[in-house]
């Protein structure tokens, strides 16, 4: 592993996020063996740094290191997923609830609507990196509406998992537009005042994360545990 391109001095934290962005965005692969050499070398630092930014990076479930053989990148956990978006979905739910609750609730539908109006934009181009903003905003909105950030705050460091999980959709899939129609979906529920199907528009919003397993298991099982 060459020394990385562009390279300007990192801190120990920014290396760390930056290896984290990595292992989240597939830039390094599930499975992936990470050498303490090599990334001491590409980041142009001692083996002394790396390794407690591994050691990190282990807490939060992202890389293992096995003793004798080495450190790889995490394999995806299914299971594990679908228990972290069952929570999300039961928060955003009860988001739901609050926010059509909220004296300012068309504020916070308008802002919605702006949101979701952007995200048409992007209809006919790949899944990318201007969408997936645009579709963490969508969310944020609804939870920052219904005063739940702390509640969210609890899983939030679960959340990286599935975020590596979804970027599967810009390997294989382009799936922004099945996304956009199913916030167009939620929203229109919300106009409505219609807490109960918006519930279930963004629980089944939520399940379609899940959508993409069977077809990425058999092209690449060797991602996952």
């Amino acid at each position: 592993m060459r020394l990385k391109e562009n390279f300007t001095p990192m801190t120990s934290d920014e290396i760390h996020a930056d290896i984290l962005q990595r292992i989240v965005e597939l830039d390094l692969k599930p499975g992936a063996r990470l050498i303490e050499k090599d990334i001491a070398n590409y980041y142009g630092v001692s083996r002394s740094v790396i390794r407690p930014i591994f050691a990190k990076l282990e807490q939060r479930k992202l890389i293992r290191v096995l003793p004798q053989r080495g450190s790889y990148v995490s394999l995806i956990n299914l299971e594990m997923n679908k228990e972290i978006l069952l929570l999300r979905s039961l928060i955003e739910r009860e988001a739901i609830e609050n926010l059509l609750h909220k004296d300012n609730k068309e504020e916070i539908i308008t802002a919605l609507e702006e949101n979701v109006q952007k995200q048409g934009e992007h209809w006919e181009l790949p899944y990318n990196d201007g969408f997936k903003a645009l579709d963490a905003e969508f969310h944020n909105l609804l939870i920052k509406g219904a005063d739940m950030q702390g509640v969210l705050s609890i899983i939030e460091g679960h959340l990286i998992h599935v975020a590596r999980w979804r970027n599967f959709d810009v390997l294989f899939y382009n799936r922004a537009q099945e996304l956009i129609t199913e916030h167009r979906t939620i929203l229109k529920s919300l106009k409505e005042n219609d807490a109960e199907k918006a519930k279930m528009a963004m629980s089944e919003h939520l399940k379609s994360v899940e959508k993409v397993g069977a077809h990425v298991i058999k092209e690449k099982p060797e991602y996952f545990e």
